[in-house]
Formats: C-alpha cells, sequence, structure tokens
C-alpha cells in the first residue's frame, strides 16, 4: 500500500473503532461492545503496522475528548479509568492479529485468541489496579461475561477477513 492508501485504511478503520464501541448492550461494570471484532478484522486485513496505527489514532481522539469510547465517553479519564486498560489492549490485540495475517489456519487462531487472551489481560489487570479488588474479582466483573463474545466474534474474523481481503483485491484490480 502506499502512503495515501495506508493513510486512508488508518483513518478508516479509527472510524470503524470508534463505530464499534457505539454498538453497546448495557452491562453492570461496563457496556458489551463490538470493538474486540473491529480490531481483529482490522488487523487481520490490513496488518499489525496499519492496525496499531488505526489503533493509536483511535486512543487519541478519544484521549482529547471526543466520544469514542464505548458508552458514549471520551477523555483522558477513560483511559485510566477502571476499564481503560481494554483500551490500551486494543494495541496488543492489533499487533497480535496482525500477525496472523497470512498465516495458515491454525496459527492464525493462535495469534487471535493470544491477542485477545493480552487485552483482556491488560483490562482486567488495570481494573483490579484503578478499583482496589483483587485480580481474579476483576476478572469475574469485567471479564468472564464477556471473553466468550469476544472469542467467538475474533475467531468469525478471520473467515471474514479472507472475504474483506478478497473484496478489496477485486476492486483494486479493477480500478
Amino acid at each position: 500500500m502506499n502512503r495515501t492508501n495506508t493513510a486512508v485504511a488508518v483513518g478508516v478503520l479509527a472510524a470503524l473503532f470508534g463505530v464499534a464501541a457505539f454498538i453497546t448492550i448495557p452491562f453492570p461494570f461496563m457496556p458489551l461492545s463490538l470493538q474486540c471484532f473491529a480490531v481483529a478484522l482490522g488487523a487481520l486485513v490490513f496488518g499489525a503496522k496499519t492496525a496499531v496505527a488505526a489503533v493509536a489514532v483511535y486512543i487519541a481522539t478519544g484521549a482529547v475528548g471526543l466520544p469514542v469510547f464505548a458508552g458514549v465517553q471520551g477523555g483522558a479519564q477513560v483511559l485510566f479509568g477502571p476499564t481503560g486498560g481494554f483500551i490500551w489492549g486494543f494495541v496488543l490485540l492489533a499487533l497480535c492479529c496482525g500477525a496472523a495475517k497470512g498465516k495458515n489456519r491454525a496459527k492464525s487462531v493462535l495469534f487471535v485468541l493470544l491477542g485477545l487472551a493480552v487485552c483482556y489481560a491488560a483490562g482486567v489487570t488495570q481494573y483490579a489496579f484503578v478499583t482496589g479488588v483483587s485480580f481474579g474479582a476483576s476478572f469475574f466483573a469485567v471479564g468472564a461475561l464477556y471473553i466468550l463474545k469476544d472469542t467467538v466474534l475474533c475467531l468469525l474474523a478471520l473467515p471474514l477477513s479472507k472475504a474483506v481481503t478478497n473484496a478489496l483485491n477485486k476492486a483494486k484490480n479493477r480500478s
């Protein structure tokens, strides 16, 4: 990809991450969103470098106060609050899922699951640190209810990413 295409991809992915944050179902400790799915899909289609850049733009956009985080929130207080670790974890999720791009199915599944695991580790750890509760209690508060949903969605991102990549390649060849 040339610089212009990369810049467009970064912007579109950052916007996609924000849209995925708006699609939420309220839960007691944090809203259930499609963000992990969006980050995984973006990284699987465009690779780690582009996806990490998009996550950085997304984080910066939210940090300055635009309401792009789950629950229509914005501001640095979200990043450093109880559930901000999940947002920071998107960087690790993008790295791992981006590393899966072009790998065989078994390796891709492994990279996606590793990415999700480190994202959840970051989120649960920050929740424990900020709230002062144990890691186990934090996992049950902000991890246990969500991890199955995110695992299924991130694994579904694998075949979907192939379809999206094929569609993008066809569009590129037509131009």
